[in-house]
Protein backbone atom coordinates (compact mmCIF):
# COMPACT_ATOMS: atom_id res chain seq x y z
CA UNK A 1 0.00 0.00 0.00
CA UNK A 2 1.62 3.45 -1.05
CA UNK A 3 0.22 5.49 1.35
CA UNK A 4 1.71 8.85 -0.76
CA UNK A 5 -0.50 7.87 -3.70
CA UNK A 6 -3.15 7.38 -2.06
CA UNK A 7 -3.11 10.78 -0.58
CA UNK A 8 -1.83 12.52 -3.73
CA UNK A 9 -4.77 10.79 -5.43
CA UNK A 10 -7.26 11.56 -3.22
CA UNK A 11 -6.23 14.96 -3.08
CA UNK A 12 -7.76 15.23 -6.48
CA UNK A 13 -11.23 14.68 -4.93
CA UNK A 14 -11.29 17.27 -2.78
CA UNK A 15 -10.52 19.83 -5.13
CA UNK A 16 -13.00 18.44 -7.82
CA UNK A 17 -15.64 18.94 -5.35
CA UNK A 18 -14.21 22.06 -3.92
CA UNK A 19 -14.74 23.50 -7.57
CA UNK A 20 -18.10 21.69 -7.69
CA UNK A 21 -19.67 22.82 -4.19
CA UNK A 22 -18.63 26.38 -4.96
CA UNK A 23 -20.64 26.73 -7.68
CA UNK A 24 -23.90 25.66 -5.84
CA UNK A 25 -22.99 27.81 -2.97
CA UNK A 26 -22.95 30.97 -5.19
CA UNK A 27 -25.84 30.52 -7.34
CA UNK A 28 -27.77 32.34 -5.96
CA UNK A 29 -25.46 35.36 -7.31
CA UNK A 30 -24.73 33.99 -10.39
CA UNK A 31 -28.29 33.45 -11.27
CA UNK A 32 -28.99 37.25 -10.50
CA UNK A 33 -25.48 38.15 -12.78
CA UNK A 34 -25.94 35.59 -15.63
CA UNK A 35 -29.87 34.72 -15.78
CA UNK A 36 -32.03 38.61 -14.84
CA UNK A 37 -35.39 37.89 -14.10
CA UNK A 38 -38.07 39.08 -11.80
CA UNK A 39 -39.22 35.70 -10.33
CA UNK A 40 -35.97 34.84 -7.93
CA UNK A 41 -37.19 31.07 -8.35
CA UNK A 42 -37.14 31.18 -12.28
CA UNK A 43 -33.54 32.66 -11.81
CA UNK A 44 -32.60 29.72 -9.24
CA UNK A 45 -33.61 27.22 -11.87
CA UNK A 46 -32.09 28.15 -14.62
CA UNK A 47 -28.94 27.93 -12.79
CA UNK A 48 -29.77 25.50 -11.49
CA UNK A 49 -30.50 24.30 -14.95
CA UNK A 50 -26.60 25.07 -16.11
CA UNK A 51 -25.55 22.71 -13.12
CA UNK A 52 -27.31 19.84 -14.68
CA UNK A 53 -25.90 20.68 -18.24
CA UNK A 54 -22.81 19.82 -16.65
CA UNK A 55 -24.00 16.54 -15.42
CA UNK A 56 -24.65 15.49 -19.01
CA UNK A 57 -21.56 15.63 -19.33
CA UNK A 58 -20.15 13.26 -17.03
CA UNK A 59 -21.30 9.61 -18.63
CA UNK A 60 -19.46 10.76 -21.58
CA UNK A 61 -16.15 12.13 -19.83
CA UNK A 62 -16.99 8.51 -17.59
CA UNK A 63 -17.15 6.23 -20.76
CA UNK A 64 -14.00 8.23 -22.75
CA UNK A 65 -11.73 8.87 -19.21
CA UNK A 66 -12.57 4.99 -18.11
CA UNK A 67 -11.80 3.26 -21.67
CA UNK A 68 -8.40 5.37 -21.43
CA UNK A 69 -7.80 4.10 -17.70
CA UNK A 70 -8.12 0.54 -18.33
CA UNK A 71 -5.93 1.01 -21.25
CA UNK A 72 -3.56 3.56 -20.33
CA UNK A 73 -3.37 3.51 -16.81
CA UNK A 74 -4.83 5.37 -13.72
CA UNK A 75 -2.11 7.87 -13.37
CA UNK A 76 -2.13 9.55 -16.69
CA UNK A 77 -6.23 9.45 -16.43
CA UNK A 78 -6.39 11.16 -13.23
CA UNK A 79 -3.59 13.77 -14.78
CA UNK A 80 -5.40 14.48 -17.81
CA UNK A 81 -8.87 15.00 -16.08
CA UNK A 82 -7.41 17.20 -13.32
CA UNK A 83 -5.97 19.39 -15.96
CA UNK A 84 -9.40 19.81 -17.80
CA UNK A 85 -11.02 20.45 -14.10
CA UNK A 86 -8.19 23.59 -13.58
CA UNK A 87 -9.36 24.85 -17.14
CA UNK A 88 -12.70 25.13 -16.03
CA UNK A 89 -11.91 26.72 -12.95
CA UNK A 90 -10.11 29.40 -14.54
CA UNK A 91 -12.77 30.13 -17.09
CA UNK A 92 -14.91 30.47 -13.73
CA UNK A 93 -12.81 32.89 -12.50
CA UNK A 94 -12.39 35.54 -14.78
CA UNK A 95 -15.78 34.99 -16.79
CA UNK A 96 -17.26 38.33 -17.35
CA UNK A 97 -20.94 38.50 -16.29
CA UNK A 98 -24.42 38.81 -18.44
CA UNK A 99 -24.43 42.78 -18.21
CA UNK A 100 -21.09 42.51 -19.96
CA UNK A 101 -21.06 40.41 -22.90
CA UNK A 102 -24.80 39.12 -22.97
CA UNK A 103 -25.51 35.79 -23.61
CA UNK A 104 -22.12 35.30 -24.77
CA UNK A 105 -21.34 35.20 -20.74
CA UNK A 106 -23.75 32.48 -21.02
CA UNK A 107 -22.46 29.73 -23.19
CA UNK A 108 -19.16 30.34 -22.39
CA UNK A 109 -20.25 29.72 -18.53
CA UNK A 110 -21.91 26.85 -20.01
CA UNK A 111 -19.13 25.63 -21.66
CA UNK A 112 -17.16 25.74 -18.41
CA UNK A 113 -19.43 23.55 -16.17
CA UNK A 114 -19.94 21.31 -19.15
CA UNK A 115 -15.65 20.69 -19.14
CA UNK A 116 -16.21 20.46 -15.51
CA UNK A 117 -18.88 17.61 -15.66
CA UNK A 118 -16.95 16.11 -18.68
CA UNK A 119 -13.56 15.63 -16.33
CA UNK A 120 -15.24 14.89 -13.47
CA UNK A 121 -16.54 11.77 -14.98
CA UNK A 122 -12.91 10.65 -15.02
CA UNK A 123 -11.59 12.26 -11.97
CA UNK A 124 -13.45 10.95 -9.48
CA UNK A 125 -14.27 7.60 -10.39
CA UNK A 126 -10.20 7.50 -11.20
CA UNK A 127 -9.50 8.42 -7.31
CA UNK A 128 -11.87 5.94 -6.59
CA UNK A 129 -10.59 3.14 -8.48
CA UNK A 130 -7.03 4.21 -7.39
CA UNK A 131 -7.55 3.68 -3.57
CA UNK A 132 -9.33 0.76 -3.86
CA UNK A 133 -6.36 -0.91 -5.79
CA UNK A 134 -3.80 0.76 -3.60
CA UNK A 135 -5.37 -0.91 -0.45
CA UNK A 136 -4.75 -4.24 1.50
CA UNK A 137 -8.31 -6.58 1.00
CA UNK A 138 -8.85 -6.23 4.69
CA UNK A 139 -9.18 -2.57 4.73
CA UNK A 140 -10.85 -1.69 1.39
CA UNK A 141 -13.61 -0.20 3.33
CA UNK A 142 -11.45 2.18 5.25
CA UNK A 143 -9.08 3.53 2.19
CA UNK A 144 -11.64 3.80 -0.43
CA UNK A 145 -13.54 6.34 2.11
CA UNK A 146 -11.08 8.60 2.22
CA UNK A 147 -12.10 9.63 -1.16
CA UNK A 148 -15.81 10.41 0.48
CA UNK A 149 -13.81 11.84 3.28
CA UNK A 150 -11.26 13.95 1.11
CA UNK A 151 -14.32 15.25 -1.50
CA UNK A 152 -16.65 16.25 1.63
CA UNK A 153 -13.09 17.89 2.83
CA UNK A 154 -13.28 20.02 -0.49
CA UNK A 155 -17.15 20.82 0.14
CA UNK A 156 -16.61 21.83 3.93
CA UNK A 157 -13.62 24.58 2.87
CA UNK A 158 -15.73 25.63 0.06
CA UNK A 159 -18.35 26.41 2.15
CA UNK A 160 -16.45 28.02 4.49
CA UNK A 161 -14.60 30.16 2.24
CA UNK A 162 -17.93 31.20 0.98
CA UNK A 163 -19.54 31.94 4.50
CA UNK A 164 -16.79 34.09 5.36
CA UNK A 165 -17.18 36.02 2.27
CA UNK A 166 -20.87 36.58 2.90
CA UNK A 167 -19.90 37.64 6.41
CA UNK A 168 -17.33 39.89 5.48
CA UNK A 169 -18.80 41.49 2.31
CA UNK A 170 -21.93 43.34 1.47
CA UNK A 171 -24.33 41.66 -0.88
CA UNK A 172 -23.01 44.15 -3.05
CA UNK A 173 -19.65 43.14 -3.13
CA UNK A 174 -20.16 39.43 -3.31
CA UNK A 175 -22.28 40.75 -6.68
CA UNK A 176 -19.27 42.60 -7.91
CA UNK A 177 -16.85 40.52 -7.40
CA UNK A 178 -16.70 38.17 -3.97
CA UNK A 179 -18.53 35.06 -6.02
CA UNK A 180 -15.33 34.74 -8.08
CA UNK A 181 -12.91 34.33 -4.96
CA UNK A 182 -13.29 30.65 -4.50
CA UNK A 183 -12.93 30.05 -8.10
CA UNK A 184 -9.50 31.55 -7.88
CA UNK A 185 -8.30 29.86 -4.66
CA UNK A 186 -9.80 26.71 -6.49
CA UNK A 187 -7.74 27.91 -9.33
CA UNK A 188 -4.02 28.02 -7.23
CA UNK A 189 -4.85 24.88 -5.51
CA UNK A 190 -5.54 23.00 -8.44
CA UNK A 191 -2.04 23.77 -9.23
CA UNK A 192 -0.63 22.76 -6.43
CA UNK A 193 -2.69 18.81 -6.76
CA UNK A 194 -1.45 18.43 -10.47
CA UNK A 195 2.15 18.94 -9.26
CA UNK A 196 1.44 15.92 -6.25
CA UNK A 197 -0.11 13.98 -8.52
CA UNK A 198 2.74 13.46 -10.85
CA UNK A 199 4.47 12.07 -7.99
CA UNK A 200 2.28 9.10 -7.24
CA UNK A 201 2.27 5.27 -8.27
CA UNK A 202 0.17 3.69 -10.69
CA UNK A 203 -1.96 1.05 -9.01
CA UNK A 204 -0.79 -1.94 -8.57
CA UNK A 205 -3.26 -4.04 -9.83
CA UNK A 206 -3.14 -2.42 -12.96
CA UNK A 207 0.43 -2.86 -13.41
CA UNK A 208 -0.22 -6.48 -13.04
CA UNK A 209 -3.55 -6.74 -16.08
CA UNK A 210 -0.61 -4.90 -18.11
CA UNK A 211 2.06 -7.11 -17.71
CA UNK A 212 -0.01 -10.19 -18.26
CA UNK A 213 -0.91 -8.79 -21.21
CA UNK A 214 -4.96 -8.60 -20.11
CA UNK A 215 -5.64 -4.95 -20.98
CA UNK A 216 -8.75 -5.30 -23.00
CA UNK A 217 -9.40 -2.95 -26.08
CA UNK A 218 -12.87 -1.91 -25.61
CA UNK A 219 -13.58 -2.87 -22.02
CA UNK A 220 -16.49 -0.79 -21.97
CA UNK A 221 -18.03 -3.51 -24.06
CA UNK A 222 -16.59 -6.47 -22.72
CA UNK A 223 -18.34 -4.77 -19.00
CA UNK A 224 -21.69 -4.98 -20.98
CA UNK A 225 -21.46 -8.28 -22.36
CA UNK A 226 -19.63 -10.03 -18.68
CA UNK A 227 -21.43 -8.02 -16.29
CA UNK A 228 -24.90 -6.75 -17.34
CA UNK A 229 -26.27 -7.52 -13.39
CA UNK A 230 -23.76 -5.67 -11.81
CA UNK A 231 -23.95 -2.39 -14.16
CA UNK A 232 -27.75 -2.38 -13.31
CA UNK A 233 -26.74 -2.36 -9.79
CA UNK A 234 -24.30 -0.06 -9.73
CA UNK A 235 -26.39 2.53 -11.85
CA UNK A 236 -29.17 1.69 -9.39
CA UNK A 237 -27.19 2.34 -5.97
CA UNK A 238 -25.99 6.21 -7.95
CA UNK A 239 -29.01 7.56 -8.67
CA UNK A 240 -30.51 6.87 -4.96
CA UNK A 241 -27.23 8.60 -3.57
CA UNK A 242 -27.07 11.11 -6.11
CA UNK A 243 -30.70 12.28 -4.96
CA UNK A 244 -29.72 11.59 -1.43
CA UNK A 245 -26.37 13.67 -1.51
CA UNK A 246 -27.34 16.35 -3.57
CA UNK A 247 -30.38 17.54 -1.78
CA UNK A 248 -28.08 17.71 1.14
CA UNK A 249 -25.07 18.75 -0.23
CA UNK A 250 -26.06 20.63 -3.22
CA UNK A 251 -29.47 21.80 -3.50
CA UNK A 252 -30.27 22.49 0.58
CA UNK A 253 -27.82 26.23 0.48
CA UNK A 254 -29.62 27.63 -1.77
CA UNK A 255 -33.41 26.12 -0.52
CA UNK A 256 -32.34 27.83 3.04
CA UNK A 257 -31.66 31.01 1.60
CA UNK A 258 -34.45 31.57 -1.27
CA UNK A 259 -37.04 29.32 0.08
CA UNK A 260 -37.24 29.25 3.91
CA UNK A 261 -35.32 32.78 3.65
CA UNK A 262 -33.14 32.63 6.22
CA UNK A 263 -29.66 34.81 6.33
CA UNK A 264 -26.97 33.37 3.85
CA UNK A 265 -24.40 33.82 6.31
CA UNK A 266 -26.79 30.88 8.50
CA UNK A 267 -27.35 28.32 5.40
CA UNK A 268 -23.74 28.46 4.95
CA UNK A 269 -23.44 27.78 8.73
CA UNK A 270 -25.54 24.54 8.75
CA UNK A 271 -24.02 23.35 5.13
CA UNK A 272 -20.55 23.81 6.61
CA UNK A 273 -21.48 21.58 9.60
CA UNK A 274 -23.22 19.23 7.45
CA UNK A 275 -20.15 18.86 5.38
CA UNK A 276 -18.04 18.62 8.21
CA UNK A 277 -20.15 15.87 9.60
CA UNK A 278 -20.23 13.83 5.73
CA UNK A 279 -16.44 14.30 5.51
CA UNK A 280 -15.29 13.36 9.00
CA UNK A 281 -17.57 10.40 9.72
CA UNK A 282 -16.67 8.87 6.25
CA UNK A 283 -13.69 6.75 7.70
CA UNK A 284 -15.04 5.37 10.75
CA UNK A 285 -18.44 4.10 8.22
CA UNK A 286 -15.38 2.53 5.63
CA UNK A 287 -14.03 0.88 8.78
CA UNK A 288 -17.52 -0.34 10.00
CA UNK A 289 -18.08 -1.75 6.20
CA UNK A 290 -14.99 -3.96 6.75
CA UNK A 291 -16.37 -5.56 9.75
CA UNK A 292 -19.93 -6.03 9.74
CA UNK A 293 -20.20 -6.11 5.17
CA UNK A 294 -21.39 -3.01 2.97
CA UNK A 295 -25.17 -4.42 2.56
CA UNK A 296 -26.22 -3.79 6.57
CA UNK A 297 -24.81 -0.31 6.14
CA UNK A 298 -26.28 0.69 2.78
CA UNK A 299 -29.91 -1.28 3.77
CA UNK A 300 -30.01 0.29 7.36
CA UNK A 301 -28.86 3.92 5.62
CA UNK A 302 -31.85 3.70 3.25
CA UNK A 303 -34.50 2.38 5.54
CA UNK A 304 -33.50 5.45 7.57
CA UNK A 305 -33.68 8.28 4.62
CA UNK A 306 -37.07 6.82 3.60
CA UNK A 307 -37.99 6.98 7.03
CA UNK A 308 -36.48 10.82 8.53
CA UNK A 309 -36.99 13.24 5.36
CA UNK A 310 -40.13 13.94 5.72
CA UNK A 311 -40.06 15.06 9.40
CA UNK A 312 -36.73 16.70 8.71
CA UNK A 313 -37.85 18.56 6.20
CA UNK A 314 -40.40 19.80 8.61
CA UNK A 315 -38.22 20.59 11.22
CA UNK A 316 -36.54 22.91 8.16
CA UNK A 317 -39.68 24.91 7.65
CA UNK A 318 -39.66 25.83 11.64
CA UNK A 319 -36.96 27.98 11.13
CA UNK A 320 -34.42 27.74 14.08
CA UNK A 321 -31.18 27.90 13.81
CA UNK A 322 -30.53 25.19 16.14
CA UNK A 323 -33.03 22.46 14.47
CA UNK A 324 -31.81 23.16 11.56
CA UNK A 325 -28.31 22.65 12.31
CA UNK A 326 -29.62 19.04 13.91
CA UNK A 327 -31.14 18.26 10.66
CA UNK A 328 -28.54 19.04 8.53
CA UNK A 329 -26.16 16.72 10.85
CA UNK A 330 -28.27 13.95 11.11
CA UNK A 331 -29.19 13.72 6.83
CA UNK A 332 -25.50 13.72 6.45
CA UNK A 333 -24.63 11.45 8.92
CA UNK A 334 -27.29 9.06 7.17
CA UNK A 335 -25.90 9.80 3.77
CA UNK A 336 -22.09 9.98 4.55
CA UNK A 337 -22.44 6.16 5.59
CA UNK A 338 -23.51 5.25 2.84
CA UNK A 339 -21.78 7.25 0.82
CA UNK A 340 -18.55 5.86 2.02
CA UNK A 341 -19.48 2.54 1.79
CA UNK A 342 -21.43 2.46 -1.62
CA UNK A 343 -17.94 4.14 -3.40
CA UNK A 344 -15.84 0.95 -2.22
CA UNK A 345 -18.99 -1.11 -3.42
CA UNK A 346 -19.41 -0.19 -6.54
CA UNK A 347 -15.62 -0.87 -7.51
CA UNK A 348 -15.30 -4.43 -5.51
CA UNK A 349 -18.33 -5.33 -8.35
CA UNK A 350 -16.13 -5.73 -11.38
CA UNK A 351 -12.42 -6.80 -12.25
CA UNK A 352 -9.50 -4.68 -12.71
CA UNK A 353 -9.28 -5.19 -16.40
CA UNK A 354 -13.03 -3.49 -16.74
CA UNK A 355 -13.10 -1.64 -13.51
CA UNK A 356 -12.69 2.20 -14.76
CA UNK A 357 -14.47 2.08 -17.75
CA UNK A 358 -18.18 -0.40 -16.06
CA UNK A 359 -17.99 1.99 -12.95
CA UNK A 360 -17.05 5.25 -14.93
CA UNK A 361 -19.92 4.66 -17.29
CA UNK A 362 -22.83 2.91 -14.77
CA UNK A 363 -21.99 5.59 -12.17
CA UNK A 364 -21.71 9.04 -14.09
CA UNK A 365 -25.10 7.65 -16.14
CA UNK A 366 -26.88 7.39 -12.95
CA UNK A 367 -25.77 11.01 -11.67
CA UNK A 368 -26.15 12.58 -14.67
CA UNK A 369 -30.22 11.32 -15.14
CA UNK A 370 -30.82 11.73 -10.81
CA UNK A 371 -27.67 13.66 -9.43
CA UNK A 372 -27.27 16.46 -11.73
CA UNK A 373 -31.03 17.24 -12.10
CA UNK A 374 -32.39 16.96 -8.31
CA UNK A 375 -31.98 20.53 -7.29
CA UNK A 376 -33.92 21.19 -10.23
CA UNK A 377 -36.42 19.12 -9.48
CA UNK A 378 -36.48 19.64 -5.95
CA UNK A 379 -37.28 23.25 -6.84
CA UNK A 380 -40.02 22.17 -9.85
CA UNK A 381 -41.52 20.47 -7.05
CA UNK A 382 -41.71 23.30 -4.91
CA UNK A 383 -42.97 25.41 -7.43
CA UNK A 384 -45.81 23.48 -8.17
CA UNK A 385 -47.02 22.29 -5.34
CA UNK A 386 -46.75 25.08 -3.10
CA UNK A 387 -45.24 23.08 -0.30
CA UNK A 388 -41.34 23.88 1.28
CA UNK A 389 -41.42 19.94 2.09
CA UNK A 390 -41.77 18.70 -1.70
CA UNK A 391 -38.63 18.19 -1.83
CA UNK A 392 -38.85 15.08 1.08
CA UNK A 393 -41.40 12.92 -1.80
CA UNK A 394 -38.58 12.08 -4.16
CA UNK A 395 -36.14 11.46 -1.43
CA UNK A 396 -38.79 9.36 0.18
CA UNK A 397 -39.30 7.86 -3.28
CA UNK A 398 -35.68 6.45 -4.73
CA UNK A 399 -34.87 5.38 -0.70
CA UNK A 400 -37.73 3.07 -0.75
CA UNK A 401 -37.35 2.21 -4.36
CA UNK A 402 -33.27 1.04 -3.45
CA UNK A 403 -34.44 -1.60 -1.10
CA UNK A 404 -34.80 -4.02 -3.32
CA UNK A 405 -31.73 -3.64 -5.36
CA UNK A 406 -29.56 -3.79 -2.28
CA UNK A 407 -31.13 -7.12 -1.44
CA UNK A 408 -30.99 -8.05 -4.73
CA UNK A 409 -26.56 -7.37 -4.93
CA UNK A 410 -23.79 -9.73 -3.53
CA UNK A 411 -21.90 -8.89 -0.41
CA UNK A 412 -18.43 -8.08 -1.37
CA UNK A 413 -16.80 -7.67 1.71
CA UNK A 414 -15.25 -10.79 1.98
CA UNK A 415 -14.28 -11.50 -1.79
CA UNK A 416 -10.67 -10.72 -3.53
CA UNK A 417 -10.66 -8.14 -5.67
CA UNK A 418 -10.38 -9.71 -9.69
CA UNK A 419 -7.52 -8.86 -12.32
Amino acid sequence: MSRKSIFYAAVGAGIEWFDFTAFIFVAGYISHLFFPSGDPSVALMSTFGVFAAGYIMRPIGGIFFGNLGDKIGRKKVIIIAMMCITVSIFIMAVLPTYDQIGITAVVVMLFARMLQGFSVGGEYNGVLVMLLEQAPDHRRGFVTSWGTMVSGTGTLVSSLVVMALVYMLSDEQMLAWGWRVPFIIGFFLSIGVLYLQFQMDDSPHFKEVENAHHVKQTPILTALRTHKKELIQVFCLTGFLGVAYYTAAAFLPAYLKEIIQIPYTHAMLITSVAAATYAFTAPFWGALSDRVGRKPILLISSILLAVLAYPLFWLLTLNSLMIMIAVGVVLMLIVSAATAVFVTTINEAFPTAIRFSAVGASYNVANAIFGGTTPLVATYLIYQTHSDIAPSFYLIFVSVAIIGIILWMKETRWTELED
